[in-house]
């Protein structure tokens, strides 16, 4: 592209979590970039080393902040003028979501906006009264403002068709993931199995710990280590839990962030994930970049686990996940391994955040008129 579109990209979330919405955020914007193009976050938390540079922070009402009422962000997304300025919004229900189709109306600046994950079957059940009335109310406004949205796998677009947004057109554009060193090939008495992800009840963490109890003692060589924020009611029952079954060999390690993380993954031997939904899973990709097999359930889009033989794509319940615990753990090392170096060339191949990071600049470019309409761009 001869050209460099001036992205603004809005949201709401803590980098420090390198989680979720943040992780997407700073990838893209890191890699956008490495590439030459222009780029901006917009958000109401900051001060974390992590956040990406050009990063502004505005602050939240006091009144308000629960839903992200801040009148300096609003000021600041009015303020930009359009022919090569493009606004791109990260997640749904907050007010920090709606300026940008605001301010995309009063510039004529076009509008992406990207879920990430919003409108599947299961975020859609939490809170669902107070989401359809903020739907009625702005949030659907804001939806139609859009000139794209984007989605990041097949299951993800699925669902905003689904939702009812049927004539915009939709990119699908998989998150991007840094690909670690290989791996340490030496044998250790103990292996790892690792879960590392929000404690939380869509995660299903207590199905995995009936699970564990259930193979634990057929298999002395593995402990289960459990990666997450224990700073919730439901991580204290999981706790109480773990007691109450008598678990053993078995670690909640709390959360682990940027360093600490990415050592917890090469020191793994085996991931689970066993999520009720996923549209992405961007930790399932860290994993396999990490060189770990992976297991998680079909409600994630990771149907290519099986194609390119990187982990086992199961059903979401628990004698499924018992089978393929007990298939796994009875394995050689040799062969998990041979199943994690295949899932890690399979991220090295087509999950890199350069090339996420040009297709996204495809989009902008045709929706400033610059080039045609990218072949990730789906109107069916």
């Amino acid at each position: 592209m001869d050209k460099s579109p001036l992205s603004i990209h809005v949201s709401p979330y803590n980098f420090r979590k390198q989680s979720g919405i943040a992780f997407f955020v700073n990838g893209l914007t890191r890699s956008l970039g490495n590439v030459g193009a222009r780029y901006e976050v917009l958000t109401t938390s900051g001060g974390a080393e992590a956040e990406p540079p050009s990063t502004r922070v505005f602050p939240e009402s006091r009144v308000f902040r629960k839903i992200g009422v801040s009148a300096g962000l609003k000021r600041a997304l009015n303020g930009y003028t359009g022919g090569e300025t493009i606004f791109h919004n990260h997640g749904l229900w907050r007010m920090h979501n709606i300026y940008p189709a605001s301010a995309s109306k009063r510039t004529s600046i076009p509008l992406v906006i990207s879920p990430h994950g919003s409108f599947g079957a299961y975020p859609m059940s939490f809170s669902r009264w107070s989401k359809k009335l903020f739907l009625i109310a702005v949030q659907n406004q804001a939806l139609a403002a859009a000139h794209c949205l984007h989605a990041t796998s097949d299951m993800e677009y699925r669902d905003i068709r689904e939702q009812g947004m049927t004539k915009q057109p939709v990119c699908v554009i998989p998150a991007g993931v840094d690909i670690p060193e290989p791996r340490s090939a030496a044998s250790r008495d103990q292996r790892t199995l690792l879960y590392l992800s929000r404690l939380h009840p869509k995660k299903r963490p207590d199905m995995l710990l009936r699970a564990w109890k259930t193979v634990a003692e057929r298999n002395p060589d593995w402990r289960l280590r459990m990666v997450g924020p224990i700073d919730s009611p439901y991580a204290d029952s999981l706790l109480k839990m773990a007691r109450d079954l008598g678990l053993r060999r078995i670690e909640f390690a709390g959360a682990l962030y940027e360093r600490e993380k990415a050592a917890a993954l090469l020191d793994a031997d085996l991931f689970v994930l066993p999520t009720s939904h996923e549209n992405f899973g961007i930790v399932v990709a860290e994993a396999l970049a990490a060189g770990l097999p992976v297991i998680t359930t079909k409600g994630t889009p990771w149907s290519g686990l099986i194609q390119h033989r990187a982990g086992w794509w199961i059903e979401n319940n628990l004698d499924a996940l018992v089978s393929a615990l007990e298939r796994c753990l009875s394995m050689p090392p040799v062969e998990l391994r041979d199943y994690g170096m295949r899932g890690r060339d399979w991220m090295t191949a087509e999950f890199s955040w350069r090339a996420a990071a040009e297709q996204m600049l495809g989009v902008y470019g045709w929706l400033l008129g610059w080039n045609a309409k990218p072949g990730c761009v789906r109107t069916d």
